[in-house]
């Protein structure tokens, strides 16, 4: 997997040249208005490291003990994941983890939480069911997602600082919905951690 120890951007995950970034972001992101305050990830989407994820993503195997393991790896190397006081896993929604028969950031945010001895909180829920996004342009897997997550009732979350954890992040349009929406719930600071980056070429 020797992808993993490629230069990538801190907001998007993006790989990026060594003269590309810019106090740890890309060019595009400091184009734009990214909601997360930092990202960390395993390596690409490719190679070894995909079909571990697709296998750990349907299967359900020890497997996801060794990707948690190198997603608190990747953590460990971050100058803010001492300032963290929880994890946040992306939701599935409830039909979705039937299909499935487990729930896999579920299972990546526990092995984090252990890790590092941050709870795991599960305070956002699917609000319906959304079509899948592969093959979506990112355009239509923004608005694809706008609207799915909504924080659980009773949730208390003012002036917290969490990471989110998610599998797989392509166009980043699933991490900036969770988010916003973490962030109108009162969250101070919003990083992620993914296992990997996949490169999307839809723009349109």
């Amino acid at each position: 997997m020797a992808a993993i120890g490629q230069e990538y951007c801190g907001l998007c995950g993006r790989n990026t040249g060594p003269y590309e970034r810019r106090d740890g972001r890309c060019g595009e992101c400091r184009e734009q208005r990214v909601p997360l305050s930092g990202l960390v990830r395993v390596g690409a989407h490719k190679g070894l490291l995909r079909r571990m994820v697709l296998d750990f993503k349907f299967r359900r195997g020890p497997i996801d003990r060794t990707l948690g393991r190198l997603m608190v790896a990747a953590l460990q190397g971050t100058p803010w994941h001492r300032q963290l006081d929880a994890v946040v896993p992306v939701p599935l929604h409830w039909f979705r983890r039937l299909e499935r028969g487990h729930h896999p950031t579920r299972a990546l945010a526990k092995v984090v939480g252990s890790a590092l001895r941050l709870p795991v909180v599960e305070v956002l829920r699917r609000t319906r069911y959304d079509r899948p996004q592969v093959g979506l342009s990112r355009p239509q897997r923004l608005e694809n997602v706008r609207g799915s997550f909504a924080v659980v009732r009773g949730a208390r979350l003012e002036g917290v600082t969490v990471c989110v954890i998610d599998d797989v992040t392509t166009t980043g349009a699933t991490l900036a919905e969770t988010a916003r929406t973490l962030r109108k719930a009162g969250v101070a600071h919003i990083y992620a951690a993914v296992i990997a980056k996949g490169e999307s070429t839809q723009t349109a």
